[in-house]
């Protein structure tokens, strides 16, 4: 499973096909990985079931230190990642998430992180912060050693946290979960054969529904007319998860202007005025969980031009 994270303006065209460019490098990653499955394939059945596994976390630390804390785990009805790719051939990002069984790597999964932006700032040499981070995994079916890895100053992997997973542990929530209203707005077929991307509202109003639904179309369109997803066009699912927020816009920390906005959409993160991200990772999760996904974009309704993106978070 591929998670590349952004929030993009929706009344300025321009600034979403800067955003599509921006998001290639996790879309061609994933496309990569299906052509060039053959050499990393592993018997997929025979370690993990169909479903998945979601790994809530905190990290927190200041510039030079980091720590891990569990916050949740929950069980998922889908797995919509590359079964014949487990073991990343690509190790991109800061981080890596990494399965271990009987001493013998299963899986594993390169990731960045907002924290690790935080902590290149000013404020991370006088001041503590904590980060929410979610993962995701197929769900194992025995136990198996839970590794989350950061790069040394040479570039190599090194642990920073670890963890005896259980699959029939009684902390891992199976319950009913919250499903927000969604649609499939462009279905080619199975989720575990295609890339699966889940477009979310930020900052609309309950009636600007309608509107919402435009612009994650127009969104997706304009996606597809561009390259290497204009030559996938029958690989890739869209779909829209909706929920209303308080009030329209975004916050303009900068500017003094504060919005009740349902995914808490910011610019001026980490003090650049034009960083337009989320704090509230595991909300927007949530919300995302409603369906088999890959990517997460949310669509942030403001005039105010922006963005970001942060790979596999």
């Amino acid at each position: 499973m591929f998670l590349v994270f952004c929030i993009v303006q929706i009344y300025n065209f321009k600034g979403i096909y800067r955003i599509t460019f921006d998001m290639k490098s996790g879309i061609i990653c994933f496309l990569l990985m299906i052509v060039t499955s053959v050499g990393w394939s592993q018997n997929y059945s025979e370690l993990f079931d169909t479903t998945s596994l979601r790994l809530d976390f905190i990290h927190a630390g200041q510039f030079d230190t980091e720590e891990y804390y569990l916050h949740k785990m929950s069980q998922l009805p889908w797995y919509s990642g590359p079964k014949d790719i487990l073991i990343d051939p690509l190790e991109v990002g800061m981080y890596r998430l990494t399965l271990i069984q009987n001493g013998k790597t299963i899986y594993t999964r390169g990731y960045s992180t907002l924290f690790e932006e935080w902590q290149t700032t000013k404020e991370a040499k006088s001041e503590k912060r904590s980060f929410e981070e979610t993962q995701y995994i197929p769900m194992p079916k025995g136990k198996v050693v839970l590794k989350l890895e950061t790069r040394d100053s040479v570039n190599n992997f090194k642990s920073i946290y670890e963890m005896t997973l259980n699959p029939d542990s009684v902390y891992i929530e199976k319950g009913p979960r919250t499903v927000y209203d969604f649609e499939a707005i462009r279905d080619r077929g199975y989720y575990g054969n295609k890339v699966d991307i889940v477009i979310l509202p930020d900052g609309f109003a309950r009636e600007q529904k309608d509107s919402f639904n435009l612009y994650a179309y127009n969104f997706m369109e304009k996606l597809l007319d561009c390259p290497p997803f204009n030559e996938h066009k029958d690989d890739i699912n869209f779909y829209t998860v909706w929920h209303e927020s308080e009030e329209i816009g975004a916050d303009l920390p900068g500017e003094d202007v504060w919005v009740r906005s349902y995914l808490d959409a910011s610019f001026y993160t980490f003090g650049s005025e034009r960083y337009l991200m989320t704090y509230s990772v595991h909300k927007v999760n949530d919300m995302a969980s409603s369906v088999p996904f890959d990517q997460i974009i949310i669509l942030s309704n403001t005039e105010k031009y922006g963005g970001g993106g942060v790979y596999n978070y």
